[in-house]
């Protein structure tokens, strides 16, 4: 085996990280729980023996499923990212492929034997372990790296995906509209060339082709910035998404979002999830004042720090299932607005109108409705469900105060939203009528 190369199971890419940048890149404060629940005789956990092991820091269920069931199932918490656990047949292949392979043989060393069963890493009560996080300042330094680097990303594409594309739709306009003035030109008549019409003429032309040249350069920075809005909320709605699919319970129920708080450790995903999402609207901070200043630009600049305070403060407070689905409902509408916009930039017919329509109804439906309900359930169901009192040794932070503030902030969010939707309405009825 390789001098100081450990083996492949036991790979742990910390130790490949100086010290110093690991809160950068990695996520900060990782802990094992152990599976200690799990009599000999294979039985399952009771609810006793489950509120035990919560109390005494073993178990700690990650956001896609409930304490009592991963507890119930260590096999669920053997193996979650290892690709070889899913498949035997695989593993078995590999261990004989080892010996073949001096890069393998370096790699796994005498170890090959291991890859042929699931790594059952165990503890002495024979019970499963799983890598979750907790919290703390070092998220801030995670925070910071992500939001700059959603500014190199965004950069990228906008510069090397979204405004070629767009470019190229242009010149396809052009080719269109260039033959349509010849064919008006051919049917001109001919007569007495007036030259001073003439010069005046192609003044206006120059000045029309300068004009045109910056509606050009600006409907191309416009489009490449919906695109980037885009695959943003594409990306983290269908990550928020697949999150909530794990869990085992409907996400909007007050069972789900309420019971066993403090709903902390999380799991890798989660956190990375909520921590990215806080980075994003940092990001957006400082974008907000690069674009060109919009209209409804101080409405904008509010919905950014009201949403910043909601998700850092159910963070802090362990409240990240009813923050989790509260992002999950606004990232929807975000994709098909820009998706809107993008299809009105490209020229295409039906294809803005039909999307802008389908944007308004998912706006009622997740903005109105849905997120009216979740608001109801902080406001009716919380106060009943939640375990009261204030011990931020233990991560719980129930009181009214608490509570009454969540509430008014929600509620704050959804004013400044419906403003800017109404903002955001009314620049693309505008747009419309000047277009016609």
């Amino acid at each position: 085996m390789m001098p100081g190369l450990p083996p492949l199971q036991n790979l742990d890419i910390r130790s490949y990280i100086p010290d110093q940048i690991q809160p950068l890149i990695l996520l900060s404060y990782p802990m094992t729980i152990v599976n200690e629940c799990t009599t000999a005789h294979g039985k399952g956990c009771t609810g006793a023996a489950v509120a035990a092991a919560r109390k005494a820091g073993n178990a700690a269920g990650y956001w896609g499923s409930t304490i009592e069931k991963k507890l119930g199932n260590p096999a669920s918490l053997l193996g979650r990212s290892n690709f070889f656990s899913k498949s035997p047949t695989t593993r078995a292949r590999l261990a004989s492929l080892v010996p073949q392979i001096p890069l393998l043989e370096k790699i796994f060393g005498a170890n090959t034997a291991s890859l042929a069963l699931p790594p059952t890493s165990t503890s002495s009560g024979g019970g499963g372990m799983e890598r979750v996080y907790g919290k703390g300042p070092k998220d801030a330094l995670f925070v910071l790296f992500w939001a700059v680097a959603f500014t190199i990303l965004r950069e990228l594409l906008m510069r090397w995906v979204y405004e070629p594309l767009m470019l190229r739709r242009l010149k396809q306009l052009d080719k269109t509209t260039t033959a349509a003035d010849q064919k008006t030109a051919k049917n001109g008549t001919c007569g007495k060339v007036d030259l001073q019409k003439q010069r005046t003429e192609e003044t206006e032309t120059v000045q029309s082709v300068k004009r045109d040249a910056r509606i050009r350069e600006k409907t191309v920075t416009r489009f490449a910035e919906q695109g980037w809005m885009f695959t943003y909320c594409v990306t983290f709605f269908s990550l928020g998404v697949y999150i909530l699919c794990q869990v085992d319970k409907w996400p909007f129920s007050s069972a789900y979002l309420w019971q066993d708080y403090p709903h902390t450790p999380l799991s890798r995903l989660t956190k990375f999830y909520y921590l990215a999402q806080l980075s994003f609207w940092f990001h957006q901070l400082f974008v907000i004042h690069v674009e060109e200043r919009r209209k409804d630009h101080w409405q904008m600049l509010t919905h950014h720090i009201i949403t910043i305070t909601l998700i850092m403060a159910s963070y802090s407070t362990n409240y990240t299932r009813v923050g989790g689905v509260i992002m999950v409902l606004m990232d929807f509408c975000d994709i098909l607005l820009p998706l809107a916009k993008m299809f009105k930039y490209l020229a295409l017919p039906i294809l803005p109108d039909a999307t802008f329509v389908i944007f308004l109804l998912s706006w009622l439906v997740t903005r109105q409705i849905g997120f009216f309900a979740v608001w109801l359930s902080v406001v009716i169901r919380a106060p009943y469900v939640l375990p009261w009192g204030w011990n931020p040794a233990a991560g719980q932070y129930v009181n009214w105060w608490s509570l009454g503030t969540f509430q008014e902030i929600q509620a704050s969010q959804g004013h400044i939203t419906l403003k800017c939707s109404t903002s955001t309405r009314e620049a693309v009825d505008s747009r419309l009528r000047k277009r016609q």
